[in-house]
This record gives C-alpha cells, sequence and structure tokens, in this order.
C-alpha cells in the first residue's frame, strides 16, 4: 500500500513539472505526449486525449524521428551472433535505462581506462533520426596488449522513446546491424546483415514508448 501512494505521488509531482513547463512553452509537443502519458497512469482518460491531440497537431500523430538516444558501453563481446547481455546481472537494460539521465550512474566495462563506462548522450545526425556511435578509445593499444584485431568487437545499449499521439497505430521497426530491438520489453527482430529488406510491424497505443538497441 505504500509503494501505491509514493508511486502516485510521483506521477502528481511529475504532471505538476509537465504543467508549469507548457505554461512557458505551449508548443512542446513531446511535453503533451509525455502529460497524456502521464494522465493515462492516473486513468484520466479525459485529460489523457485532450493532452495527444495537442500533440498531434504540433508534430502528427506519430514521432517518426527519435529525440537524442542515451548510450552506455562499450562492453566486450564474444564472437557469437547473439551474445550475452553484459547487463543482465545489474537488472538487463529494461531497468538500468531508468539511470540514463543520472550522471554518476557508473558500470565496469575492461575496454575503458580507468574501467568505468557511464551513459552518454547521442544526438541524431539527420533529420531521419540517424546516430553514430563511435566510443573514442585508445583501440591501437587495446589491439597491441591482446595481440588480435577481435578486441575492436564490442557491444553497447542505445535507448530512446518515441510518442504516439492517436489512440492506436502500427509501426514498421527495422533496425540495421543489430539482431534485436526491444519495444516496451518487446523483442523485434532487427536486420543484423544489413540487407535493407525486412521490416517488422509493432501495434502501439498512445502514450510514450521506450526503444532498446
Amino acid at each position: 500500500m505504500v509503494a501505491v501512494v509514493v508511486y502516485a505521488l510521483k506521477v502528481a509531482e511529475a504532471k505538476l513539472c509537465h504543467i508549469q513547463h507548457l505554461k512557458d512553452h505551449y508548443d512542446a509537443d513531446w511535453v503533451w505526449s509525455g502529460l497524456g502519458t502521464l494522465y493515462l497512469t492516473a486513468d484520466d482518460q479525459s485529460k489523457a486525449s485532450i493532452c495527444f491531440k495537442q500533440a498531434a497537431k504540433l508534430v502528427g500523430k506519430l514521432t517518426t524521428s527519435a529525440q537524442n538516444w542515451q548510450f552506455i558501453g562499450p562492453f566486450p563481446i564474444g564472437k557469437a551472433e547473439t551474445d550475452g547481455d553484459p547487463l543482465e546481472s545489474f537488472g538487463d537494460i529494461q531497468n538500468i535505462s531508468r539511470t540514463r539521465f543520472s550522471p554518476d550512474y557508473r558500470l565496469i566495462s575492461e575496454l575503458v581506462p580507468g574501467s568505468y563506462v557511464s551513459w552518454t548522450t547521442l544526438p541524431p545526425k539527420s533529420s531521419k533520426g540517424y546516430i553514430t556511435v563511435a566510443p573514442n578509445l585508445p583501440w591501437g593499444d587495446l589491439v597491441n596488449s591482446l595481440g588480435s584485431t577481435g578486441i575492436m568487437e564490442w557491444q553497447g545499449w542505445a535507448v530512446t522513446e518515441i510518442s504516439v499521439n492517436v489512440e492506436s497505430t502500427n509501426i514498421a521497426a527495422r533496425c540495421l546491424g543489430v539482431h534485436t530491438i526491444f519495444v516496451d520489453g518487446f523483442p523485434v527482430t532487427g536486420d543484423v546483415y544489413r540487407r535493407h529488406h525486412f521490416r517488422f510491424g509493432v501495434r502501439l497505443h498512445a502514450g510514450i514508448h521506450s526503444v532498446c538497441v
């Protein structure tokens, strides 16, 4: 019961923050979507609908280009195409992603000087939302220390969110170079060999949804 009360208080505080922001930035479409999602959480369908309609007026029914991505890594990887999740022992990416705005959160990685990695922000490089993930590491030294270029194969997690501003919609998901992406924790097949032939449909309802790659 105590946990439910605390959660309700956090939702109420978050709604107040969104409303305060909209007073000064009425055209902030992402905030409208976020506020609508909070009203859905509080089971207030009427107010949620008003928020999503306003967001749809500003940007349409779906945010098609991702906002900034948050990335954590790099971590070592094996040779198998489907390798173990380096974050599984810490609660997997669904739990770890909640820390991505915490500047003091760190994890151990054998690849980086100092042994620790933290979340970094990756802004899109184009209007299509493409990002470049290229950790700035002394790769030459790493190769020399191992005597093999195999150390240059690594893995990490990139996380973002998309908003749906209508009751429900279908999206086509494709991600080149990875075997799986996760939308709200639901696994969607990727395009690991970059064939550009495959897209997979996902049905999403109104609200903000997480994407983990």
